[in-house]
């Protein structure tokens, strides 16, 4: 009986090994050609916006790298992938960015364009102000956007609270921008290792993220005038729940010091971000990422 029993605990994991792995080689192929044709008036060289920067942070605490660093920890590697043409879009384009994550210690870490400092650091909880680095919108990106005004680039400052355990984390920032309309945004992300050896990892996290009445209106609204030049029907947004989405990462260790890593993630938009004209009209409130990137630790 317990020879019985033994054999089919090793088939189990047999099994449940080769799912996972299965599971990270489509994540990683599926995330370099499996979303839809990009626009051809889009750019190629752009940012990852917000949305991939909070999985890909949250997935950092996750499996930090087995690397034994004193002081000073430098990681710094190139991704591609596919985005929105803009948040609501049903037209993609691949974006080429610079993947750069520089901490010191556990005290304060630079990761993309937001930068982080740990003021509590108590068992598994961590908080402290952040700066944040927010791309904007270019009204020519795509035709849905003629007639509307560019959105410019500025800088979010705000506050975090965090929770690790194990394989566990549990995340969630306030954000008020300086400028360019954005208002306040709150983000909450929730992430879990799923499984890992010495080589390889998978995890999966969900999320959702609020926004102000003048964030809402920003990115999602039509004033009158805005309706006239675009032909777009006029549309006030209200605050709200602007989206929730799942996503799953993989990270494979080529080496000492060079990761693979690969992204898909599906988010929704609701609420009045969905009923914008600017996604319900022309694109889609149901958003798709993926991406795969090369990382070296220094």
């Amino acid at each position: 009986m317990r020879s019985d029993t033994a054999a089919m605990g090793t088939t189990a994991n047999y099994w449940i090994k080769a799912v996972c792995r299965s599971l990270g080689v489509c994540l990683l192929a599926a995330a370099a050609i499996g979303l839809p044709a990009p626009s051809a008036r889009a750019g190629i060289f752009d940012t990852f916006d917000d949305t991939i920067e909070a999985i890909q942070a949250g997935f950092d605490y996750i499996w930090p790298d087995d690397i034994e660093v004193e002081d000073l920890s430098i990681r710094l590697g190139i991704g591609i992938g596919l985005t929105p043409d803009y948040t609501g879009s049903d037209d993609y384009r691949y974006r080429i960015v610079p993947l750069i994550d520089i901490r010191y210690k556990n005290i304060w870490a630079f990761q993309g364009s937001k930068f982080r400092y740990n003021v509590i650091r108590k068992g598994g909880f961590y908080a402290g102000p952040l700066l944040n680095y927010r791309f904007g919108r270019d009204a020519g990106r795509n035709p849905a956007l003629d007639g509307l005004e560019n959105i410019s680039d500025t800088v979010d400052v705000g506050v975090f609270v965090e929770y690790r355990k194990a394989s566990l984390v549990a995340n969630a920032d306030l954000r008020k921008a300086l400028g360019a309309g954005q208002g306040l945004t709150v983000q909450i992300t929730v992430a879990q290792g799923i499984y890992a050896t010495e080589r390889f990892a998978l995890g999966a996290a969900v999320r959702a993220k609020w926004g102000s009445q003048k964030n809402i209106q920003t990115n999602f609204g039509i004033t009158a005038a805005q309706s006239l030049s675009t032909g777009h029907r006029a549309f006030d947004a209200e605050s709200g729940l602007s989206s929730v989405g799942v996503s799953f990462l993989s990270r494979y260790k080529l080496s000492e010091r060079w990761r693979l890593e690969g992204l898909i993630a599906v988010f929704r938009l609701v609420d009045d971000s969905a009923d914008s004209p600017l996604v319900r009209d022309v694109g889609s409130p149901t958003q798709a990422l993926g991406g795969v990137g090369l990382r070296y630790t220094f």
